[in-house]
């Protein structure tokens, strides 16, 4: 998967920039898998990986309609 990451999407809330992750993947994936686990075995997530910026952006042409607004979630890598 971190191979697939696109270098050029933004950060996110975190500030980690996609580039940087891949390549220092091999210093960190120990570390992250480790933590993936413990989220999976204890049913918590860290609180820092709960954010996301909502913002919404025009679907539809037509700009006064309320509706054509949809949230869209911006997560961190």
């Amino acid at each position: 998967m971190i191979d697939k990451l696109n270098k050029y999407k933004a950060p996110g809330d975190l500030k980690i920039n996609p580039e940087l992750v891949k390549i220092t993947v091999s210093v960190f994936v120990d570390p992250l898998a480790h933590i993936h686990n413990l989220s999976f075995l204890y049913g918590a997530v860290p609180e820092k990986l709960k954010v996301a910026k909502v913002i919404s952006i025009v679907k539809k042409d037509d700009h006064t309609e309320r509706s054509n607004y949809p949230p869209l979630y911006l997560l961190s890598i």
